[in-house]
């Protein structure tokens, strides 16, 4: 007499063995792509790398023809009662090897300590006010340079 619950398991037979032998192939292709992808990657970036470092070297920068120098601070009472302190710090440029440097800037700042040390509040104070200072700058520099300073530049201003 037969049971009806002893019936033999299906055996999982050769499906079971082909389809992991069909992953471990499609596992061990979509590894060997990746490397060949990398590799080819990898190859185009060396090349780029290579070519960057012969225009690096065909191409070097020009050499600068003018330089910022640093003017000291200036500090100085406004002309009038009551007027504020001013604090200027100024920078101008100047071609490359202009002989004594350092004295040019000191009597730039100078020529400038005298100007603006002559000037009422109401000459400073306003965004107009302040492009007409510039432009006085501007002509103290021209003038005392002789046009070996190019431009001038307010780096700051601060009234106390």
């Amino acid at each position: 007499m037969a049971v009806e619950g002893d019936a033999t398991p299906a055996s999982s037979g050769p499906g079971l063995v082909a389809m992991l032998v069909a992953m471990v192939v499609l596992t061990l292709v979509a590894a060997g792509g990746g490397f060949g992808v990398a590799w080819l990657v990898n190859a185009k970036i060396n090349a780029a790398k290579q070519a960057v470092a012969n225009d690096a070297n065909a191409a070097k920068p020009p050499e600068a023809k003018f330089i910022v120098k640093e003017l000291p601070t200036i500090l100085t009472k406004l002309s009038g009662s009551q007027a504020p302190w001013l604090r200027l710090n100024l920078s101008i440029v100047v071609a490359k090897g202009t002989p004594e440097l350092d004295r040019f800037a000191e009597t730039i700042a100078q020529d400038v300590l005298a100007f603006v040390s002559n000037l009422p509040v109401d000459q400073v104070t306003g965004p107009t006010n302040f492009d007409i200072l510039r432009a006085d700058l501007q002509e103290i520099l021209r003038i005392r340079s002789k046009g070996a300073a190019h431009e001038l530049f307010i780096r700051g201003m601060l009234m106390e």
